[in-house]
């Protein structure tokens, strides 16, 4: 078993190392290719229960179409080991996003694929959470339902892990949740589609100028 530490250039590696603007959700090779070439950094396929699940072989081929081009994670929900190891061994990505917590040896298999590890954690239980993680993605308490939830509880707490920030972000209210939180990254799937699953291009191109032109502002800004 691969022993992990954390390092932000894990997660980093195969995106923009001061900032990570993930579209979630991607379903088809053409609404992959819609989301590099919007400029985003990271792509998210889920494989796992919910309305926008795609198959491991349809993950493959939206892997295969952006390979190079931009950061490829893998989200899972109440997975353990060999369910993990299955995601892996088919589908080439980058990342795995882990929701509903890291059940024994998670960590290991991602260890031994070398993939970074983003833990989502509920707005809810923020204190439920894993020293294994590389990132941690906070969302609301019901994913994919595309409502917003208050930040409070983030801001009261330290962290010593990258943040993502999720649930309920559009291009119109993804600014104002940065200049709030001060996030690593961020997270949009419901606000980028026109139903679930399916990507709308103005939607994915204006949330990614949004969050590009916050976070190009911000390193401007530090000099």
């Amino acid at each position: 078993m691969t022993s992990r530490v954390w390092n932000v250039t894990r997660v980093a590696r195969f995106v923009d190392a001061n900032y990570l603007i993930k579209v979630c959700a991607v379903t088809s090779p053409s609404d992959a290719d819609l989301v590099a070439t919007a400029g985003a950094t990271a792509l998210g396929i889920i494989v796992t229960e919910s309305p926008r699940r795609v198959s491991l072989e349809r993950a493959r081929e939206i892997s295969a179409e952006v390979a190079g081009r931009i950061s490829r994670v893998a989200v899972v929900r109440h997975v353990d080991a060999e369910d993990v190891r299955r995601v892996l061994d088919t589908v080439d990505v980058d990342a795995l996003q882990v929701h509903g917590g890291l059940r024994r040896g998670v960590a290991e298999v991602a260890g031994d694929h070398d993939v970074a590890l983003i833990e989502a954690l509920s707005i809810e239980s923020l204190d439920v959470r894993s020293t294994h993680a590389d990132a941690y993605l906070i969302d609301g308490p019901q994913p994919g339902s595309g409502r917003t939830h208050s930040w409070r509880e983030v801001l009261a707490r330290s962290w010593d892990r990258p943040l993502i920030v999720a649930g309920g972000l559009t291009a119109d209210n993804v600014v104002s949740v940065l200049n709030e939180v001060g996030p690593w990254g961020c997270d949009v799937a419901t606000g980028s589609e026109t139903s679930p699953g399916i990507k709308d291009p103005a939607r994915v191109q204006s949330f990614v100028l949004a969050a590009r032109q916050y976070f190009e502002d911000r390193e401007e800004s530090r000099g």
